[in-house]
């Protein structure tokens, strides 16, 4: 989605103490932005990395790490899926720390 469409979300929940810095922060439209907070979808922050998603297992049973290709030239898709799966093997081999953000 264009940024211009978009909203901040913040990872680190601003009520709660988080910072409310971009490196703590993501853009999603509106129906993604509530998605995550009705917790329909997990974003998770990744360090060295672009935060990532997981789905629910009933849309992604392998529970893999994903990121939105959407508006992405085909190149930059295929290299967003591939970090994407670089980093969920790194993760289920116990070789990365990532951490849940809460809806």
């Amino acid at each position: 989605m264009p940024a211009q469409r978009c909203e901040a979300d913040h990872l680190d929940p601003w009520e709660k103490g988080g910072r409310t810095d971009i490196k703590s922060a993501v853009l999603n439209c509106l129906i993604h932005h509530t998605a995550r907070h009705c917790g329909l979808f997990q974003a998770v922050k990744i360090p060295g990395s672009r935060p990532m998603v997981l789905l629910p297992p009933g849309l992604d049973p392998a529970q893999n790490l994903r990121i939105n290709t959407y508006f992405m030239t085909p190149a930059e898709g295929l290299e967003a899926e591939a970090l994407a799966e670089e980093t969920t093997v790194k993760w289920r081999a116990g070789l990365l720390d990532v951490e849940i953000a809460q809806p």
